[in-house]
């Protein structure tokens, strides 16, 4: 787990995230100032332990008997989980809840206190935690939790774990203590993947196309592990690959463009292209659909003629369907929206993050934004013709099976993974 949060988190591209991603709670903010000020050694890795079992009351635990134990961090995690839920109600008539329990901070503290292994722990964090203080933070981070998911999991005894997100400290430790106990796994996609992510390593993988299922053969590549094993990994019913790539017409007709933000846009750029989109004439409206995440206040744009500010959790599909065009920089939605044959132009001075994450500017599936295409927009509808349209279904084409036969088979794998078996008593 050590080894996994380090590698992942001191890649290049996350330079800024990693930075960034600390002003996003105070209770961080405070365990980032002590790590910073204490010395390494093993006396401060105790402390460290201590005070972030006391500073992060994390609502993931079980705390109860169940089938299933799943954890989610965010709205699009349970979504993930929400989508996967109904096929295993369809088709085995199972029910599955996200936790959301709390370990009161007592109890916290005594199981802080009573494992087993704790020397070695502690050792292995003193002598091989990150030099960064941030992703050193996030091991401390990620090895509190495996203690608390340890405890849980005992309690609570679950067949199955599963996850949507696969590289947060809280999920990566929840993997490692389930694998440690022999408890099956498995992860549900909830967003556009990279090459970037750590490899695949669960019981049971389901993707949302044979697009990610190349990302994730290229972080194996990436960290000279095997390919994952095909047997283990299940796409999902197709909600976005249409069976016909459409025909785009951009051109005499007015245009509603929406531009998608990521998390940590560049309001000075986004201003200053709003201004630009609203002088021309033939863009209509303009929709801001901010990060689901974002959580400083856009209301001043909303101000403006003939824009509309869209609600943070507008789902996916109700984003595609509401405009013509759509502006992103590097949002997860760009691949959601590429896949809908819709027409997406990459402006990378709209945030701060590593050019081109998820790939489509390379791919040439997504143009660089310039103003020229909307001055004249039969340049671009000569990109998104009939090449762009081969091209995109190449690289991610439909499934030989349909969504019903995709069902039955996760469904399939799900009912053995759920068999009784024994679980180790190691402990991680």
């Amino acid at each position: 787990m050590i080894n996994t949060l380090g590698q992942f988190l001191s890649q290049t591209v996350f330079d800024f995230v990693r930075y960034e991603s600390v002003r996003e709670g105070r209770r961080t903010q405070i365990f980032l100032a002590c790590i910073r000020l204490l010395p390494r050694t093993a006396l401060s890795t105790r402390i460290l332990i201590t005070l972030a079992l006391v500073l992060f009351p994390w609502q993931c635990f079980a705390r109860r008997s169940g089938p299933f134990y799943l954890v989610s961090l965010s709205l699009n995690n349970s979504r993930a989980l929400k989508r996967l839920e109904e096929i295993i109600h369809r088709q085995l008539g199972m029910t599955m809840a996200v936790n959301s329990a709390t370990i009161p901070l007592p109890e916290r503290l005594r199981i802080g206190a009573r494992y087993p292994n704790r020397n070695r722990i502690v050792k292995l964090l003193t002598d091989r935690g990150h030099q960064d203080s941030i992703i050193f933070m996030n091991q401390i981070i990620g090895t509190t939790c495996a203690l608390l998911f340890l405890d849980d999991l005992q309690r609570s005894r679950p067949r199955m774990i599963g996850v949507a997100n696969d590289h947060s400290p809280v999920t990566v430790a929840l993997l490692e203590t389930g694998k440690a106990l022999g408890i099956p796994r498995f992860y549900v996609q909830h967003a556009p993947v990279t090459g970037y992510f750590p490899p695949l390593s669960v019981e049971m993988t389901m993707l949302d196309d044979w697009y990610s299922v190349q990302q994730y053969s290229e972080a194996a590549h990436k960290a000279g592990l095997a390919q994952p094993d095909e047997a283990s990994i299940f796409l999902l019913p197709q909600r976005r690959i249409l069976k016909q790539a459409p025909d785009i017409d951009l051109t005499d007709r007015a245009l509603c463009v929406c531009i998608v933000l990521s998390l940590y846009p560049d309001i000075k750029e986004l201003s200053y292209l709003c201004r630009e989109l609203a002088a021309l004439p033939n863009v209509a409206d303009i929709i801001l659909k901010p990060h689901p995440r974002y959580r400083k206040t856009l209301t001043r744009f909303a101000r403006r003629r003939n824009l509309t500010l869209a609600a943070a959790d507008l789902p996916p599909d109700q984003v595609i369907e509401g405009a013509d065009l759509f502006i992103v920089s590097n949002s997860g939605m760009s691949w959601e929206l590429v896949q809908s044959f819709k027409p997406v132009l990459f402006a990378d001075q709209l945030d701060f993050l590593h050019r081109d994450y998820f790939g489509l500017l390379a791919a040439g599936l997504t143009p660089t934004f310039s103003l020229d295409y909307l001055q004249h927009p039969e340049r671009l509808q000569a990109f998104f013709g009939p090449e762009w349209r081969a091209r995109l279904q190449e690289m991610n084409p439909r499934p030989p099976l349909t969504d019903t036969e995709l069902e039955e088979r996760i469904a399939e794998r799900f009912a053995k993974l759920l068999l009784p078996r024994k679980t180790s008593g190691h402990r991680p």
